[in-house]
């Protein structure tokens, strides 16, 4: 007796629980932390259309990290010559608000030293005397002593009476750090060399008109700037 013919369709039937044909290659295991396919289905080959392999191994796609951090601030005059700092950073004092704050100063210091000189060549004159050893003094003692006012102040503070009033400060032009009292002094006492004077100020006003970060040839020389402040 024949066995039964199988339908058309159904030559090599798979039975439940049959071990695959000799040769053929077990489907590889699911991905760490993906859901394995159901019963029967083929998983996807990798590099399949559609399927993006650093998402399949859990790789983050590049750009989606978050940013760093924003850096620092730089410090004042560390931007290009030419070129205006950013807002929110420190603007370069201009020479009106400079020569504001010098004659604030020239008239809380200067003023006092005045009157005291021109009393003591009175006095030496009433005395019989010419007051021409008071003048020379004066030339030479006057400058001195304004000058130490200056360093005094901006070594300590960075700021005069008329900084402070018309909103600046004194700064090393490459870290933001105050002067020290020398570099100050020599800054200063440039623009209050006797007789020549006047003169030094106005090369010191025609170097910070001309000068894109506002920089005279007296900050140039102690490597300073005037920054205005809030």
């Amino acid at each position: 007796m024949s066995a039964p013919t199988p339908p058309p369709g159904d030559q090599n039937p798979e039975q439940p629980g049959q071990a695959p044909d000799y040769g053929q290659a077990p489907p590889p295991p699911p991905a760490y932390g993906q859901t394995p396919p159901a019963y029967g289905q083929t998983p996807p080959a990798y590099g399949q259309p559609g399927q993006d392999p650093n998402q399949q191994y859990g790789y983050q796609q590049p750009g989606a990290y978050p940013p760093p951090p924003g850096g620092f601030p730089p410090p004042p005059g560390s931007y290009d010559a030419g070129y205006a700092p950013a807002p929110g950073y420190a603007q370069p004092a201009t020479l009106g608000t400079r020569f504001g704050a010098r004659l604030i100063d020239g008239l809380i210091i200067g003023i006092p030293l005045a009157i005291i000189f021109n009393v003591l060549i009175g006095a030496a004159v009433d005395n019989g005397g010419t007051g021409v050893v008071i003048w020379l003094l004066d030339l030479i003692v006057q400058p001195l002593i304004i000058t130490s006012y200056y360093a005094y102040m901006e070594s300590n503070s960075g700021q005069t009476f008329g900084h402070k009033w018309l909103g600046m400060k004194t700064v090393q032009y490459r870290t933001g750090q105050l002067l020290t009292f020398n570099d100050s002094f020599k800054r200063n006492i440039v623009l209050y060399i006797p007789i020549i004077g006047f003169i030094m100020f106005i090369i010191g006003a025609v170097t910070i008109n001309s000068d894109p970060e506002k920089r005279g040839f007296h900050d140039k020389l102690a490597d300073s700037q005037v920054l205005k402040v809030s």
